[in-house]
């Protein structure tokens, strides 16, 4: 025969009494007091702290609790003084105190009490506006709720929302989150969303708020964008700097994103103090940008350059890189080009002499005897097929240093004059 079990939830091991009360025709101002006795029907000791339940605690300021902390034995009790005072302007509707005696087993038996405050309700939610911004698929969605409540009771209630493509159905937001907003007040409200089962693309988002028995909020509507590995915010032409001291910086950068974007671009020195940053919106796909940093008052020294991109509302989403920045005198810096073109100089004569290798090479050989010649030939001839190659390479060699010397000539030129460019 086979055995089935009923397993029941465990009992509080801290349990009230009474545990529930009513104040009937509650008389605003007045104060009220109870007597709520805590008892611990567990084995251990308990540290016991009085607390308010979360959907009551817009009463806490009305409300003292005495003692508010204690500790209660196995089978020991303590009463706990309970003084409430609810103003004039308490809402008309039926409003719900817990009072929870939080010890060990966090799941304890509360105090609670009911009462009405008599009056006309008026009910008046909206949500003004639901935001999203555009993101990768590898970030979290987030929406944000922004709700107002011009009526005179308490809002409460939980968010709907849909995600479409093209005005079809992609997915729904179900959302346990429970609203309160209270009379007179405007609430945001941030839900987070995986979007890792949607499809690159554009997408819009309605929003909706249910609440106090069956009514709803008019909907709100906005629209945000998965991007691909295209659409992606990138940095183009950051590299290593070099200036000299006492010289500002100036960078040029292009930067590629969704039109309409708002952006902002933060360039730091790090460990300076040295920083700029300015901000604008994505008029096309890819934005030619200029910053500028004071730098002028930085000594000699190697400095680590951070540049990073913030996007979307609030520049939410950012992504950043860092490159070398070296600050030089002109004393150093002319030593390093020194060294370089010497360096340079080397390099042109070993070519030289390559090739001055090769034309011997091809010099004429004896001709004392038939079959040594013909074996020199088929060398030779080897030779040359292999000196052609090696020709080809060292003339793309020479033009490469040829445009190095230029820039070399260009820098040298503007920072120091023609006296020191390489001739």
């Amino acid at each position: 025969m086979a055995l089935s079990f009923l397993l029941l939830p465990a009992a509080a091991a801290l349990t009230v009494s009474p545990a529930e009360a009513e104040i009937a025709d509650i008389r605003l101002g007045e104060q009220y007091n109870f007597i709520v006795t805590v008892i611990n029907t567990g084995d251990d000791q308990q540290q016991v702290q009085m607390t308010l339940g979360p959907y009551s605690r817009y009463l806490g300021e009305y409300l003292s609790l005495s003692p508010k902390e204690f500790t209660l034995g196995p089978g020991q009790k303590q009463n706990v003084q309970v003084i409430a005072a609810f103003p004039p302007t308490l809402s008309p509707e039926i409003h719900t105190l817990q009072i929870l005696p939080m010890g060990a087993d966090g799941s304890p038996e509360p105090f609670t009490l009911t009462f009405t405050v008599p009056g006309e309700q008026v009910h008046g939610l909206s949500l003004s506006s639901i935001e999203a911004y555009d993101i990768t698929k590898e970030e979290s969605l987030s929406i944000t709720l922004r709700l107002q409540n011009r009526g005179n009771v308490i809002a409460r209630g939980s968010p709907a929302i849909t995600i479409l493509r093209d005005g079809v159905p992609a997915d729904a937001i179900v959302n346990k989150t429970y609203l309160m907003v209270m009379p007179q007040s405007d609430y945001n409200v941030t839900l987070l969303y995986d979007p890792g089962n949607l499809d690159v693309g554009e997408y819009t988002i309605e929003g909706q708020v249910a609440y106090n028995d069956g009514r709803q909020t008019g909907k709100a509507v906005s629209s945000f964008a998965i991007l691909g590995e295209g659409d992606a915010t990138t940095i183009l032409g950051l590299k290593d700097k070099t200036i000299l001291v006492g010289e500002v910086l100036e960078m040029a950068l292009s930067l590629t994103h969704k039109e309409g974007t708002p952006y902002r671009v933060t360039a730091t020195v790090a460990g300076t103090g040295v920083a700029a940053s300015f901000a604008s919106t994505m008029e096309t796909a890819r934005e030619e940008v200029e910053i500028v940093l004071e730098t002028q008052n930085l000594p000699r020294g190697a400095y680590d350059l951070e540049v990073r991109i913030g996007y979307g509302t609030n520049y939410k989403y950012t992504i950043g890189k860092s490159v070398r920045l070296m600050v030089e005198t002109r004393k150093n810096l002319m030593v390093q080009y020194g060294m370089l073109g010497g360096a340079i100089l080397i390099v042109i004569g070993l070519l030289v002499g390559s090739l001055a290798l090769k034309r011997r090479l091809k010099a004429p050989a004896g001709r004392t005897f038939v079959r040594e010649l013909d074996l020199i030939d088929r060398r030779l001839g080897t030779a040359e097929r292999s000196f052609d190659a090696a020709e080809a390479t060292v003339n793309r060699l020479i033009a490469e240093l040829e445009g190095f010397i230029g820039s070399s000539n260009d820098f040298l030129r503007s920072h120091f004059g023609d006296d020191y460019v390489f001739r």
